[in-house]
């Protein structure tokens, strides 16, 4: 027996994320907001991501088994 999954997410709206040290973050982040460190020229982390909608996941399973049967039966004549 052959078996196939298959599975799509869709995401119909947009994400947006921020995160970091030493960065000020402004009230309303934005994909291309003015970022700045909060101690210009210490050390620092940045990062940020975006996703817009479409397809965020697929995936694809297929998956062979072996199925055995096995069946008894059993008759009785009599006169």
């Amino acid at each position: 027996m052959t078996e196939s999954i298959r599975q799509i997410d869709f995401q119909t709206g947009s994400s947006y994320t921020v995160t970091g040290t030493n960065i000020n973050i402004p009230s309303t982040p934005a994909p291309g907001a003015a970022y700045s460190q909060t101690t210009p020229g210490g050390t620092f982390q940045f990062s940020e991501s975006f996703f817009g909608p479409g397809i965020s996941r697929e995936t694809s399973i297929d998956r062979t088994t072996t199925v055995k049967t096995i069946t008894d039966s059993l008759s009785v004549f009599t006169q």
